[in-house]
């Protein structure tokens, strides 16, 4: 327990962030996500989207919620929303699990319906549900 609580203490957290590209690693800078934000081209962009762990709202924590994510689906606005996206494993599929193919995650990179599909976004790092919903978003 000692040696748990030392950890703890000394480590030091970093924060999360990451390049969002278009297409590639040597397409277009879109988005930068630093923490829980998502903004527009850099870290000095203007802010879109926020996380707040359990739901996405516009510009900041206090802004309009636009997406509720409970397990694998995600819905609008609000728990009681309409589902719009079912998470199943690296395919995004609309509405639930046996909607038709939207999207796929392969690696780092973002594809239309399967993993032969058309690069959409690169990411720097594996992303995590938010942020995929959240580039969605502005496609």
């Amino acid at each position: 327990m000692p040696l748990i609580l030392f950890f703890l203490l000394t480590v030091s957290y970093t924060g999360y962030s990451q390049s969002i590209y278009s297409q590639n690693k040597y397409g277009d800078k879109l988005f930068f996500v630093k923490d829980y934000t998502l903004q527009k081209e850099n870290r000095y962009g203007e802010k879109l989207l926020f996380w707040d762990g359990r739901a996405i709202h516009e510009g900041n924590r206090y802004g309009d919620q636009i997406y509720f994510i409970e397990g694998n689906t995600v819905k609008r606005k609000d728990r009681y929303g309409e589902k719009i996206y079912f998470f199943d494993e690296y395919t995004i599929r609309a509405k639930d699990r046996y909607g038709d193919k939207l999207y796929f995650l392969d690696g780092k990179v973002l594809r239309l319906k399967n993993r032969y599909g058309d690069p959409i976004y690169f990411f720097e790092g594996i992303p995590d549900r938010w942020v995929l919903i959240a580039a969605i978003h502005f496609l």
